[in-house]
């Protein structure tokens, strides 16, 4: 019977066998492991592939949904413009013809109140005039009453210088007298009687007949 003696040689053959056969067993694991990899790859290139195949093609899709909103929201909005247009226009018109009607509404009534001016101002004209014409009379008889009251004055101031010349006249009259009297007096012892007569009859003429005194002698 023999007997198998581990030397460090054996020692190091069967652990480098050992990792050998570790070694090949993590290699075909790692080969599999890639081949699962780059299969899982592919498979995810192709199926992102048709998903972005997809993608595009509802993105095309899309597009032409969006294009096709978009002339008709194009068609719409033109459709409402035009109609906004003729709205505006229709509108324009209503504003004009109101503006028009409020034009001439305002000229008749301006027209009205110049009316009205006029024939208030014509009635203060009447009321003006009647009141200058009361006025006038009223200065009339104010005239004729000082008028009066001067005549009155006038009549009177020569009532009273008719009075004060009667009586001067009288005053005057009685001095003549007495220097008649005294001159015939004095001529009674150098003059006849007829003689003084005569010289009485002078003084008498030369006095007025309205002023005639007989003087006895």
């Amino acid at each position: 019977m023999s007997t198998r003696v581990n030397t460090p040689t054996t020692q190091f053959f069967k652990t480098l066998a050992k990792f050998a056969t570790e070694n090949a067993s993590t290699s075909k694991e790692l080969k599999a492991k890639k081949a699962a990899k780059e299969k899982r790859t592919k498979e995810y290139a192709k199926e992102y592939a048709k998903k972005q195949a997809t993608e595009q093609k509802e993105i095309a899709k899309l597009a032409k949904i969006a294009e096709k909103e978009k002339i008709k929201t194009d068609k719409l909005a033109a459709k409402q413009a035009k109609k906004a247009e003729k709205e505006a226009a229709k509108q324009a018109k209503k504003a004009e013809k109101e503006a028009e009607k409020q034009a001439k509404k305002a000229e008749k009534e301006a027209e009205k109140q110049a009316k009205k001016a006029e024939k208030e101002a014509a009635n203060e004209e009447k009321k003006d005039d009647k009141e200058a014409e009361k006025q006038a009379k009223k200065a009339e008889k104010e005239a004729e009453k000082q008028a009066k009251k001067a005549e009155k004055d006038a009549e009177k101031q020569a009532k009273k210088a008719e009075k004060d010349a009667e009586k001067e006249a009288a005053k005057q009259a009685k001095k003549a007298e007495k220097a008649e009297k005294k001159a015939a007096n004095k001529q009674c012892n150098t003059t006849s009687r007829e003689d003084r007569e005569d010289l009485v009859r002078t003084i008498c003429e030369q006095l007025g007949s309205s002023n005639t005194h007989t003087i006895e002698v």
